[in-house]
């Protein structure tokens, strides 16, 4: 299966999702049921005046808008109507379809081309392509009556080719414009998708909401089509808990729309549209294999079986390559449940060792290391993790460095401000400061640090006892 057939099935799985989700509009009924609401509000206002003798002399003048109040609901359903609306004006994939036929019989293609695939066009063979588009597209609307017109559409304009690359005689692949313009199609489609599960309608997301949201996306995707269902709400947990821990590191509870957009995170997401059901997108964090993973190795941990994971059990992380005083704290500054760690927390326990030199991540760490919560780190602190790592080097058999030979080289790493006191400043403005956290919770990182250049000339192989197993 080709990448434009790869995205053409996506799209046209999308916009089918979307259409067979929204309801018949009944003006009728929608009348009816909006003049039941205020009536009900009505004989609640009369029963208020009832009960409270004082509305009488003084007329009631706070009226709180809840999610179950009139104002509300019209918010709510105005919005889904714009949505629809939007919806509705977007791309379809009959006109996907038919831009590509016009792509290819006006492109120009080599004398030696089998088919037209490889085809360039200059702005000449473009702008003829849109005016036949938006010609034939819309003849066929006016006939169907419900058809949607385009004309002045994003994808269509001038600056939509410049801003393309070309090759030295001007020239735009079709296949480059064609999957450009599928992009951008799946972005305002998702757009609309996560507006659609905006239940507070302030433009942004609870935890809930994208929940919503990746449950109604896992079937639309064929690469997760062969997701079994009782695996949904571990592979839901493992995405939205991505989202939440690079855009939510306040744990304010939800995030922005238009930063989610913006992000990496839905880059990496929406890269999983151009992969077939028996593709593996090696590295992506949404990949069914990549989720997979994951759980497997949490019920690998859970060796009672209770579906939590204790101290104990999250030492064998990594093959235990984290000291005891790294775990223990890593329970101490988590939420645990009668000192267990559920799933979700595990996977921002993951997050956080895949990502050591993000934002978050060193937030977390910090936490870790900052044992009496004062604010900064001290020689005493910095020996008493690497004392812990020391322990697990020897019981390896591997000749440990002096303690107060490692403790300078970080302070001289970190060349922090105050002398002989590492603020968290110091340590978040340390170009190294992932390497520098793993020199002091993780025993095999220290290895692989400590003999980098013999490592580097392939002339010193790690030991099995410190060989590296990915969690």
């Amino acid at each position: 299966m080709t990448s434009i057939q790869a995205l053409r099935r996506y799209v046209d799985s999308r916009l089918t999702a979307a259409s067979s989700s929204t309801a018949e509009y009944n003006e009728e009924e929608d009348i009816q049921r909006h003049l039941k609401i205020i009536q009900e509000e009505e004989n609640a206002k009369r029963a208020a005046l009832e009960t409270h003798p004082s509305y009488k002399s003084v007329p009631r003048f706070y009226h709180p808008s809840g999610p179950d109040s009139l104002r509300a609901k019209w918010k709510a359903e105005a919005r889904k109507e714009l949505l629809n609306r939007k919806s509705e004006k977007l791309w379809d994939a009959n006109i996907l379809h038919l831009l590509w036929r016009l792509l290819q019989e006006h492109c120009y293609t080599p004398p030696e081309a089998t088919d037209k695939e490889g085809g360039t066009m200059d702005f000449l063979v473009y702008d003829k392509v849109r005016k036949a588009l938006i010609r034939e597209w819309n003849e066929t609307a006016r006939k169907a009556t419900d058809g949607n017109l385009i004309d002045k559409d994003p994808f269509l304009t001038s600056l939509s080719f410049y801003r393309l690359p070309k090759d030295e005689r001007g020239r735009v692949p079709i296949l480059t414009y064609f999957n450009y313009v599928l992009k951008k199609v799946t972005l305002y489609q998702t757009r609309i998708e996560l507006g659609a599960n905006d239940s507070t309608g302030d433009g942004t997301l609870t935890e809930s909401d994208l929940e919503n949201y990746f449950y109604e996306l896992i079937p639309t995707l064929p690469v997760l089509s062969r997701l079994p269902e009782h695996f949904y709400p571990f592979y839901v947990c493992g995405a939205v808990r991505k989202f939440f821990f690079f855009l939510d590191p306040q744990k304010r509870g939800h995030i922005s729309i238009d930063a989610a957009m913006q992000s990496p995170v839905m880059g990496e997401l929406l890269d999983l549209q151009n992969v077939t059901e028996d593709d593996d997108p090696f590295g992506n964090w949404f990949a069914a294999t990549t989720m997979d993973k994951f759980y497997q190795h949490y019920l690998q941990l859970d060796s009672d079986h209770d579906g939590m994971l204790s101290r104990t059990e999250l030492y064998g992380y990594n093959d235990g390559a984290f000291t005891r005083l790294f775990i223990d704290r890593v329970f101490e500054v988590s939420q645990t449940f009668g000192g267990k760690m559920d799933y979700k927390n595990y996977i921002e326990f993951v997050l956080c060792v895949e990502n050591p030199a993000s934002k978050p991540a060193f937030d977390f760490f910090w936490r870790v290391l900052d044992l009496h919560g004062e604010g900064y780190l001290t020689p005493l602190v910095l020996k008493m993790f690497f004392r812990e790592v020391q322990a697990r080097l020897v019981e390896n058999n591997v000749d440990p460095p002096g303690l107060e030979d490692v403790v300078i080289e970080i302070l001289d790493m970190i060349n922090p401000r105050a002398n002989m006191t590492v603020q968290k400043r110091d340590l978040e403005q340390c170009r190294n400061r992932d390497t520098i956290i793993s020199l002091l919770v993780d025993h095999k990182a220290f290895w692989r640090y400590d003999n980098r250049e013999s490592l580097a000339s392939q002339q010193l192989p790690p030991p099995s006892s410190v060989s590296v197993a990915s969690a």
